[in-house]
């Protein structure tokens, strides 16, 4: 939650949680895993499992889908200086 402090503006953020193919034995339930999402401005949430593949395209879709909303804007273009010196 640092980084959510630090970060100027608003981050695009999703919670992933991974190993979903060992469900039995999850330390974290469902609730609170939508307690959490829900008082972190509704952040959305992806099971994964890099074993099974599981979730995965999903979980890239949306990151994919939310890359407009952290477009920096304050980006400035430099002009490349023409002079042969390092």
């Amino acid at each position: 939650m640092d980084l959510l402090n630090a970060a100027k503006g608003k981050p695009f953020i999703v919670l992933v949680g991974n190993k979903s193919d060992l469900s039995d034995e999850f330390e974290v339930t469902d609730e609170n895993v939508r307690e959490f999402c829900e008082s972190h401005d509704g952040i959305p949430y992806f099971e994964t499992s890099a074993k099974t593949g599981d979730g995965i395209k999903e979980m890239f879709d949306a990151l994919v889908a939310g890359l407009p909303q952290i477009t920096d804007t304050s980006v400035q273009v430099l002009e490349e200086n023409p002079s042969s010196c390092c």
